[in-house]
């Protein structure tokens, strides 16, 4: 088993998402797709009832959490809503039955710097090629998921979910419940690339096993070059825990 740092997105890290123009995914290229449905882009679409498939009627929906045991439960009461940094963003729509196609691979452009979210099934065991791990933790890396270690992405936590846990979505399987926590069967566990900002392209691969919810990815515009009043902004912030500090 892999042993993968976490990634806390601060909000110093978070500064070169603001942006003054509107870039989009433009292309996926699939290869080893087999007769599965191709994949459909969505601009500015990622959120709470979004179609998580090409070729079926799930949804994506914020994740849900034993009020008790801070464990992920698909009827759990401590609802945590999608994560804002994913929310409007473009994301893909994969063909859930493309999960255990093997080999395959899918380059997805941008036309501008992503950041790059990577959303996988926790009931994934890569090493043991099955999908038996529980959906209370994250997917099992290496084996059929080594692709995820080999390209370098980061678990992340940003302080969202209870007990100090990273970050999750939720999988509406039915497509027939409104809103987060609702109608969950399953759960994603989110990761995103430490380059991301400097990146316009982007491949992955799927699970390598069926039973389970293909990978979903979700890019959100980066700016590399913070514009002048994204920079006097920063510039502000700054004075402002300056004076703070001195304050105290």
């Amino acid at each position: 088993m892999y042993r993968v740092k976490s990634l806390l997105l601060s909000c110093a890290a978070m500064l070169f998402v603001v942006s003054g123009a509107s870039g989009d995914i433009t292309s996926v290229t699939e290869s080893g797709l087999g007769n599965d449905a191709p994949a459909i882009i969505v601009n500015n679409g990622f959120g709470e009832d979004a179609l998580t498939f090409s070729d079926r009627t799930h949804e994506h929906n914020g994740a849900a959490f034993d009020a008790n045991t801070d464990l992920l439960s698909v009827t759990g009461s401590n609802v945590v809503p999608l994560p804002a940094y994913l929310v409007g963003g473009d994301y893909v729509r994969f063909a859930n039955n493309a999960r255990d196609q093997r080999p395959y691979e899918a380059t997805v452009t941008a036309d501008v710097p992503m950041n790059w979210f990577l959303l996988v099934d926790n009931r994934v065991d890569g090493p043991a090629g099955n999908n038996n791990s529980p959906n209370t933790t994250d997917a099992v890396l290496g084996g059929t998921l080594q692709w995820i270690v080999d390209g370098g992405w980061l678990r992340v936590n940003t302080g969202i979910s209870p007990g100090g846990q990273a970050d999750y979505t939720a999988v509406d399987e039915g497509g027939n419940a409104v809103g987060p926590g609702l109608g969950l069967n399953q759960f994603y566990s989110v990761w995103t690339l430490p380059e991301a900002a400097l990146s316009t392209s982007v491949t992955v691969s799927n699970n390598g096993i069926g039973g389970n919810n293909m990978i979903s990815l979700v890019g959100t515009e980066a700016n590399v070059i913070p514009e002048p009043a994204t920079l006097s902004l920063i510039g502000l912030a700054s004075v402002a825990l300056i004076r703070r500090r001195r304050v105290a």
